[in-house]
């Protein structure tokens, strides 16, 4: 679907996956464009004697409306769903993450590895989520039949503001605030402690720093080892406090067309028209201070050019004998396509699974710059440079994106009499697949960036070699072990079922690294060749214990073509009813004022997870597969009232 060229292929193949939607999570969510509800704007004005759609020999005729709305999403916990998939347990705070510590026994599959960002080993917490979308709209929509210029020619214009806000309700409860740190070489040269405090994962991610993720060098960390802040797909946005809001014009609509078939008595018609919509949304990812956060607030359809065609139709069925009732159908079917735009994006990558952008990445560096430098180990010749980074940082990208096809289709069944009129009827919507690449070609790195897993960065050479160094236990070097293999819920020393307690037989020395290989080490100065090992520091007694250590022989950094570019879909199925009245028996005027209100319900598609090697990957070098397209289409309701006037 995602390579899809053909807007009337994509068209077709919405239906066929409308009950098929197994998929990945998304990181970003754009929704339905509040301006694109055929639904709402064909009720009201759709009547024989005076509304649009009829046929006037060589007279104009027009119709206006303003129209208010408001709508809320429900069954929130699918949005959580297609922001953290199957990592979401249910509980009693709702749609939950557990995150947790590399030490602690009670770990299950789906927790976050609270080690990932400098949480005490033994932390532990539950972080809810119960995210909704309001929206507040005024549309203005206006019809002129221009019938003197040409017989069946219209013009129709809808033109939405639109206040929106949205509100991912993150909340945590601590279940151990944890004091267990980390022993030299995990992080840093350093050992990191902590104190039996409140650590929070929520209070930083609250304030776009997720987790634990800080601006230059961590004061909890070694002062030499910096850790950048998370800069995409943020939790919360730095410059609002409770909801993210946004006020702006949704895509303004234009439709020029002609009516082919239309009966003077006003039975049936049936009209074909060019379709086009204007960008005057927002943009996704250049929102506040320009750094992406994950749920975004967005007006309109994501910054898209559309252009595409429209068929209205209608037929009155049946009519009383005296005509003051009537039955009938009416029809709307809007098919577009949606040309590149650009749009600030960050993504997971692909043999990672989902949220592997939440991960830290290293940066490594040449090892020319370091005495004693690591020797032999890397072919690459690379060393650990003190940095880590959130994947997200190295996955933020400018991309074009665009959209093969969109339809929005309304039917809707119309009782009338005399000046009542009540509409019952159902809407499909559908887009398919995004399609989202470079602006270049896919060979540019991401940087010497690598995934640190759960590996050490630091080893030690033998403090007998050097018994004065580094406090007596050896001469730290930084070396360039990789984790290609690493998700958001382990490295590959839990994953091979090795803690991190001092026992016999081993501590973890970095064996489940990428390509390991001993690890050694040269000084510049010519001394000679050391073996480097690893050393445990126990937080509460003295001593150490070591081993070899081991490192990458080839280590494995983060390509552009590692990151997961598959967009995603959306498929909704709704149900809309409307009431209205019509002051059609005023003979003294030509102007025929009308007033209704009605009411929507939309069911979104929200897919599965089937992220590719989700479970246990297969590492950067493996060919991994492409993503699966995400279904994801909000769940929501609408209340509007519509009124206007007619010109007969």
């Amino acid at each position: 679907m995602k390579n899809l060229k053909n807007p009337v292929l994509a068209f077709i193949t919405l239906f066929i996956i409308a009950h098929h939607a197994h998929a990945s999570t998304v990181t970003k969510i754009i929704p339905r464009s509040q301006s694109l509800n055929s639904a709402r704007q064909m009720v009201g004005w759709n009547n024989p004697d005076w509304g649009i759609n009829r046929k006037t020999g060589d007279e104009f005729y027009a119709s206006t409306n303003l129209t208010f709305e408001y709508t809320r999403t429900f069954h929130n916990n699918r949005i959580a769903r297609s922001l953290f998939g199957s990592d979401l347990v249910c509980n009693d705070c709702g749609e939950s993450l557990i995150i947790s510590g590399s030490q602690r026994n009670d770990r299950t599959p789906v927790d976050w590895l609270a080690d990932y960002f400098g949480l005490p080993r033994d932390f532990k917490s539950v972080v809810s989520f119960s995210p909704h979308i309001t929206n507040y709209l005024l549309e203005f929509s206006f019809y002129v039949g221009l019938d003197q210029w040409y017989e069946g020619l219209y013009f129709r214009l809808h033109a939405p503001f639109v206040h929106t806000g949205w509100k991912l309700g993150a909340q945590e409860k601590i279940l151990s605030p944890g004091s267990v740190g980390y022993f030299q070489g995990y992080f840093g040269p350093d050992s990191i402690g902590y104190t039996n405090e409140a650590s929070s994962a929520t209070v930083d991610l609250l304030n776009t720093a997720f987790l634990n993720y800080t601006n230059g060098c961590t004061p909890a960390l070694p002062d030499n080892v910096c850790w950048q802040a998370l800069e995409c797909s943020t939790i919360f946005s730095e410059c609002v406090q409770s909801q993210a809001t946004l006020n702006g014009m949704a895509d303004v609509r234009f439709v020029f067309g002609w009516n082919f078939l239309n009966n003077e008595e006003g039975n049936y018609h049936l009209g074909l028209g060019i379709y086009t919509a204007a960008p005057t949304g927002t943009r996704p990812g250049y929102g506040c201070s320009n750094a992406p956060y994950l749920f975004e607030p967005i007006i309109g359809n994501g910054k898209f050019w559309e252009l595409g065609g429209q068929i209205t139709a209608h037929h009155i069925w049946w009519r009383s004998d005296t005509d003051e009732s009537r039955f009938g159908f009416y029809a709307e079917i809007d098919i577009m396509h949606l040309f590149n735009t650009n749009q600030i994006r960050c993504f997971d990558l692909l043999c990672n699974g989902p949220s592997s952008r939440y991960m830290i990445a290293q940066r490594l560096t040449p090892n020319a710059n370091y005495d004693p430098r690591l020797d032999g180990a890397s072919d690459a010749g690379l060393q650990f440079a003190n940095e880590f980074a959130p994947v997200a940082n190295l996955t933020q990208r400018v991309v074009n994106v665009s959209i093969g096809a969109q339809a929005d289709m309304s039917f809707t069944f119309q009782y009338q009499k005399n000046n009542f009129s009540w509409d019952v009827g159902y809407n499909f919507w559908g887009r398919s697949c995004e399609k989202i690449c470079f602006a270049q070609n896919c060979t540019k790195p991401a940087g010497t960036w690598a995934l640190k897993g759960d590996n050490r960065v630091y080893g030690f050479v033998n403090s007998q070699e050097y018994p004065n160094e580094f406090n007596g236990i050896g001469l730290p070097v930084a070396i360039a072990a990789t984790d290609s293999t690493a998700t958001i819920h382990q490295g590959s020393n839990l994953r091979n079922g090795v803690d991190y307690t001092p026992v016999t037989p081993q501590a973890p020395n970095n064996l489940y690294a990428d390509s390991a290989i001993a690890a050694t080490a040269t000084a510049n100065n010519g001394a000679v060749t050391n073996g480097i090992v690893t050393l445990y520091i126990d937080q509460t007694e003295t001593g150490y214990y070591a081993n070899q250590l081991y490192t990458s022989s080839d280590p494995i950094l983060i390509q552009e073509c590692n990151f997961n570019l598959t967009g995603s879909r959306g498929i909704s199925n709704k149900f809309f009813t409307h009431l209205n009245w019509g002051w059609n028996d005023r003979d003294e005027t030509n102007w025929t004022p009308y007033f209704g209100f009605g009411a929507e319900v939309e069911f979104g598609n929200i897919s599965k997870n089937c992220f590719p090697n989700a479970n246990i990957p297969t590492g950067f070098l493996s060919g991994c597969d492409n993503g699966c397209c995400t279904s994801c289409a909000i769940t929501q309701w609408g209340l509007w009232l519509k009124a206007g006037t007619s010109y007969n």
